[in-house]
C-alpha cells in the first residue's frame, strides 16, 4: 500500500515502521546513540532483513473518516522524534567537516545587551553559525522560521478562539474531526518549530557557548566555584600561547558581575592555580582548549563577557557526574546534549498521559512558537531543561492524584533552580486556607503527602550535593552567587519587577552607545538599581495583591490548578532572564477549565513574536514581553477566580475519572 493510502487509513503505526525500514535502508541510525556514532563513519550500514510489515485493512473511509484517537498522537510524536534525530545526524555530520579543515563564518551578533545599536540588537540571542562551504546549506533562514513560528501562533490563537465562539453559540461539536485534526497538526508542528524546524542553531546541533559554561563549571566546581572560570581560562590561555602579552581583552569579574581588563587576572595568576592539584590543573587546561577550538577567537572573548556558571549545588551533582565521564571530546559533548532532547520527550509523555493529547497539542502550541525562549538560547546545551521537565511532571503528577511524587518532583526542581518553588505558592495558599476553615488545624492527608515528598527530596539531594561540591560551604557560595545576580540588571529579564523599574528617559538606547565605562551598559544598570530602590514599595504592594488573587483563584479548584495558576507567581515575584518563561506552557492546561485561557496562551506566544521583530534594543523589547507576560497571568487567574468551570471533562479529551473535584482533594 502506498504511503498516502496509509496516511488516510489512519495506520500511523505501519507509517512509522516503512520510515524506520527506508531509514535503515539508507544508513540512517534509528536510535539516539547511534546519532553520535554516526560521525565517526562515513559508510553506511549493511541493509537489513526486510521487516513484516503488518498489512492494513482496506478503507473507503477517507480523511474526514480518520478517528483521532491517543495511540495515532503518539506515532505521530513519535514520527516528530525520529524525524528530529536524523535531522540532528545530519547537522553534526555536516558540522564535522568543520572540524576536518574547513572554517565557519560567525555571526557578529554578541552575547547579554553587548551591542550598542540597534542593527545589533539581538545581542541577546546566541549568535548562529553562517554556511560556509562544504557545508549542507540551511533551507530556511532564521528570519523565515521565526515568520513561520509567529504564523503558526495565529493559526493556533485562531482556531481556539473559533472552537470557543463554537462553544458559546450551543455548538460545541461542530466541525469536531476537522479542528481536532487542525489542532493536533498545529501542535505537533509548533513542536518541531521550538527545534527551528530542524535547523537547530544553524550548522550545529550543540551549543557550544553554553556547554561551556555548566559543563566546566560543574566538572570543575571544586576549585572554580562561581567565581573563577573567566579568571581561569584567562590564566590557561596565557599558558598555552594562545594571547601574547601586548594583548588585554575584556572579561567579567564574577566576584562584582563588572568587566575588567584580562591584565588584572594575569598579575596574579596563583588567584587560580592555586586551588587546582597539577593532575587537575592539566585536565582543566585540556578541556578548556577542547571548547577553545570550537569557536572562532573573537566569540571565545566575547563567552568571556557572559554571566558564569550559576547551577545549584543539587544540578552540580548530574551535571558533575556527566561531566567526568571524560575528557571534553566532541563524542561526549555530543552524548550530553542528548539529555535534554530525551527529558523534554518524557515530560511530554506525562503530559498526554495526564491531560490528554488535545491539551497536550495547546501547551506544544505555546512552547513552540513563543519567542521569549526558543531553541536558540540554550537548546541544544547541556542539562537546561531538567528544571522545566520535573516541574510539568509535578504538575501532571497532581493531575494524576499522586501527590507525594509531585512534591518530590517539584521540590528536585525548585533544588535545580530555586524560582519553581513559586509554583507550590498556590498548593500553600489552598492548604493554609482550607485549615483555616476547617474544624482543625490538621493538614489534609493530600498535602501531608505532599509536604513530605518536598521534605524527601530536600533530605536526599540537599547532602548529596554538598558531597559533590566538596563541603557544604558549596550553599553559602550558591547563596551568595544569586544575591549577586539579584542586584545586576540584564536587558532580557522579564517580570514585574523589569516593568517597575523601567524609564523611557534611562533606555539604553541613550547611554550604551557612548561607551562611558568598559561595560556600555554600566550607567543603564545604575538606573535600573535606582529606580528599584525608589519603587520597592510599589513592587512589594503589586505582589501582595497578586498574592490575594492567586490565593483566591486556588481555593475553588484541584490542587493541579493551583499549582499550574502557581506558575503565575514566577513574573510576579521573580526577575528571571528570558529563556526560564517555557514554564508558561503549563498554563495550557488550564484550556480544559477555560477555553479563553489557551486562546489567549497562543496570542502570547504571538505577541511576543511580534514585539522580537517590531522592537530593536533588547530593554525595551523584554520589557513590552514583560508586560504581555503579566497582562496574560492577572487574566488566566481572575478568569479561574470567578469559580470552577462547568466545561464538560469529555469535550476537553480528558478521561471520565478526570472530572473536578471538591476543594481539598489531590
Amino acid at each position: 500500500m502506498s504511503l498516502s493510502r496509509l496516511l488516510q487509513s489512519g495506520d500511523f503505526r505501519t507509517v512509522a515502521a516503512r520510515m524506520l525500514h527506508g531509514m535503515a535502508r539508507r544508513g540512517h541510525p534509528t536510535d539516539g546513540n547511534a546519532a553520535v556514532l554516526a560521525e565517526l563513519s562515513s559508510a553506511p550500514s549493511a541493509d537489513p532483513p526486510e521487516p513484516a510489515l503488518p498489512v492494513p485493512p482496506r478503507s473507503n473511509t477517507g480523511y474526514g473518516k480518520i478517528r483521532l484517537r491517543m495511540p495515532p498522537a503518539w506515532m505521530l510524536l513519535g514520527i516528530l522524534i525520529i524525524a528530529g534525530l536524523v535531522g540532528f545526524q545530519i547537522d553534526e555530520l555536516t558540522a564535522a567537516e568543520r572540524d576536518r579543515g574547513q572554517d565557519v563564518n560567525w555571526s557578529t551578533d554578541e552575547v547579554d545587551g553587548s551591542a550598542p545599536s540597534k542593527e545589533h540588537s539581538s545581542e541577546l540571542t546566541p549568535p548562529r553559525r553562517a554556511t560556509s562551504h562544504g557545508r549542507l546549506p540551511a533551507i530556511l533562514t532564521q528570519k523565515q522560521v521565526n515568520y513561520i513560528k509567529l504564523a503558526v501562533a495565529l493559526a493556533g490563537t485562531l482556531l481556539l478562539l473559533w472552537g470557543s465562539l463554537l462553544h458559546r453559540t450551543g455548538r460545541p461539536n461542530a466541525h469536531r474531526r476537522l479542528r481536532d485534526g487542525l489542532l493536533m497538526a498545529l501542535g505537533l508542528f509548533a513542536g518541531l518549530c521550538w527545534w527551528n524546524l530542524l535547523h537547530f542553531h544553524f550548522g550545529t546541533y550543540v551549543h557550544t557557548w553554553d556547554t561551556y559554561h555548566y559543563y566546566m563549571g560543574a566538572k570543575y566546581f571544586p576549585e572554580l566555584a562561581y567565581t573563577r572560570l573567566y579568571m581561569c581560562a584567562s590564566v590557561a590561555d596565557t599558558e598555552d600561547g594562545v594571547r601574547s602579552a601586548a594583548e588585554d581583552p575584556a572579561i567579567r569579574d564574577l566576584e562584582t558581575n563588572t568587566i575588567v581588563r584580562v591584565s588584572t587576572v594575569l598579575a596574579d595568576p596563583a588567584r587560580c592555580t592555586a586551588h587546582f592539584s597539577d593532575v587537575r590543573w592539566a585536565m582543566f587546561k585540556h578541556d578548556n582548549a577542547w571548547f577553545r577550538a570550537q569557536m572562532s577567537p573573537s566569540r571565545w572573548a566575547r563567552a568571556h563577557l557572559d554571566h558564569g556558571y550559576n547551577g545549584t549545588p543539587v544540578w552540580g551533582i548530574l551535571g558533575s557526574l556527566l561531566a567526568h565521564s571524560g575528557p571534553a571530546s566532541r563524542a561526549q559533548v555530543l552524548t550530553l546534549a542528548l539529555v535534554d532532547p530525551l527529558l523534554l520527550l518524557l515530560m511530554w509523555g506525562f503530559v498526554a498521559w495526564a491531560f490528554g493529547w488535545r491539551v497536550m497539542c495547546v501547551a506544544l502550541l505555546y512552547w513552540g512558537t513563543n519567542f521569549l525562549a526558543p531553541f536558540s538560547w540554550n537548546g541544544g546545551g547541556y542539562l537546561r531543561q531538567d528544571w522545566l521537565a520535573l516541574s510539568i511532571i509535578g504538575i501532571c503528577l497532581l493531575r494524576r492524584e499522586r501527590p507525594g511524587a509531585a512534591g518530590f518532583a517539584l521540590a528536585t526542581a525548585a533544588l535545580l533552580r530555586i524560582f519553581p518553588a513559586l509554583i507550590v505558592a498556590g498548593i500553600a495558599l489552598k492548604a493554609l486556607i482550607g485549615m483555616w476553615n476547617g474544624p482543625t488545624l490538621r493538614l489534609a492527608m493530600p498535602y501531608r503527602r505532599f509536604t513530605l515528598g518536598c521534605l524527601a527530596a530536600v533530605a536526599l539531594l540537599v547532602p548529596s550535593a554538598s558531597f559533590v561540591a566538596g563541603d557544604w560551604s558549596a550553599w553559602s557560595a550558591f547563596t551568595e552567587n544569586s544575591r549577586k545576580h539579584w542586584h545586576t540588571p540584564l536587558t532580557n529579564y522579564v517580570g514585574l519587577k523589569t516593568v517597575v523599574t523601567y524609564a523611557h528617559d534611562t533606555r539604553a538606547r541613550f547611554s550604551a552607545p557612548l561607551h562611558l565605562e568598559d561595560d556600555p551598559f554600566q550607567v543603564w544598570k545604575e538606573s535600573r538599581r535606582r529606580l528599584f530602590a525608589e519603587r520597592r514599595y510599589l513592587f512589594l504592594a503589586l505582589l501582595a495583591a497578586f498574592t490575594l488573587l492567586l490565593a483566591r483563584a486556588a481555593r475553588n479548584h484541584e490542587d493541579w490548578v493551583a499549582a499550574t495558576l502557581g506558575v503565575g507567581m514566577i513574573p510576579i515575584a521573580a526577575d528571571l532572564t528570558c529563556y526560564y518563561y517555557s514554564i508558561l506552557l503549563a498554563f495550557g492546561f488550564l484550556w480544559g477549565k477555560r477555553e479563553a485561557i489557551g486562546s489567549a496562551l497562543c496570542a502570547l506566544a504571538a505577541v511576543t513574536g511580534f514585539l522580537s521583530t517590531a522592537l530593536g534594543w533588547s530593554d525595551e523589547k523584554f520589557t513590552a514581553m514583560s508586560v504581555a507576560v503579566i497582562a496574560f497571568v492577572a487574566f488566566a487567574t481572575v478568569s479561574l477566580a470567578k469559580g470552577p468551570s462547568a466545561r464538560s471533562p469529555e469535550r476537553s479529551g480528558f478521561p471520565e475519572q478526570d472530572r473536578p473535584r471538591p476543594a481539598g482533594s489531590a
